[in-house]
């Protein structure tokens, strides 16, 4: 279902943005023994946070020129890709705060009770994270819907997001005399 104008926007279910910030929070929380303590990591952590550095414009013209080459232009998952590029940094800073206040130990004690890596990351790590979780979660959201320039380069003219339909109500319909 597309959205057609910002009164339909809520009953759209595949909008960009909510989905550009769950990938972002998957791939921000996934690999986090590489961003704390792998070799590289500055070298990771330098390139995730380059969208912060680049102007919007930047990325949207490099993402159209891209996807364009690959023929997926104006298709929703370049939404969805551009909105977790965008939203990336926020979630690798807050979370990456968040994860190096973590004791290791308590980690380390669940699995020598026998629980795998993914349970003791599962059932002590993220409680103990879960308001940076919610803090990154509420960043990307709040970045993602006001990323309009990466929006207007990569929509097409079937995927409507609501910056992209709030733009042109404003532009067209808003009259300030009443």
């Amino acid at each position: 279902k597309h959205c057609r104008d910002v009164a339909n926007y809520s009953c759209c279910r595949q909008a960009p943005d909510q989905r550009g910030r769950a990938l972002a929070l998957r791939v921000g929380n996934r690999d986090r023994y590489i961003y704390i303590s792998a070799p590289g990591r500055d070298f990771v952590r330098n390139l995730l946070l380059t969208p912060l550095i680049v102007p919007g414009v930047v990325i949207g013209l490099a993402l159209l020129v891209y996807f364009s080459t690959i023929g997926l232009i104006g298709s929703f998952l370049t939404l969805m890709v551009a909105h977790t590029i965008v939203a990336l940094p926020y979630v690798v800073l807050i979370v990456g705060a968040g994860l190096q206040t973590v004791d290791r130990s308590i980690e380390d004690a669940a699995r020598s009770l026998g629980a795998t890596r993914f349970t003791a990351f599962v059932t002590v790590t993220l409680p103990i994270i879960k308001g940076s979780l919610l803090a990154a979660a509420t960043f990307a959201f709040l970045t993602s819907f006001d990323e309009l320039v990466v929006t207007l380069f990569l929509s097409g003219p079937r995927a409507r997001t609501l910056p992209v339909t709030l733009f042109s109500y404003i532009q067209y319909n808003l009259n300030p005399l009443p």
